[in-house]
């Protein structure tokens, strides 16, 4: 019965080498599973950090943008008085130029 030594030595072999592998390979995916899951943990830290960055910056281009708005407010209404200005020197010109010449026409020297 030497046959049944070696077929019991090839069948524990075997047994034990297939035991062995499957529990490996479970072992492997738990441990590729773990690798996985660090791996989107860092990722979705990153990608928080980024929307914080984000947000962060949106917060302060929002002020920025009203800041300037406010700021474009002012100069259009620093355009209006100056325009209202300029028809006043317009006026005013006329008016000089008005009197210069009634100045001229009679012999008046300014």
């Amino acid at each position: 019965m030497w046959w049944q030594t070696l077929l019991i030595g090839i069948g524990g072999t075997f047994f034990g080498g297939l035991t062995g592998w499957l529990f490996g390979r479970k072992r492997q995916n738990i441990d590729d599973i773990d690798a996985a899951t660090k791996t989107f943990n860092n990722i979705i830290k990153s990608l928080e950090e980024k929307i914080n960055n984000l947000l962060e910056q949106q917060k302060k281009d929002t002020q920025r943008i009203a800041e300037m708005a406010k700021e474009i407010e002012n100069l259009r209404q620093e355009i209006e008085n100056l325009k209202a200005d300029k028809q006043e020197n317009i006026k005013l010109k006329k008016r000089i130029e008005k009197y210069e010449k009634i100045m001229k026409d009679n012999n008046i020297v300014y």
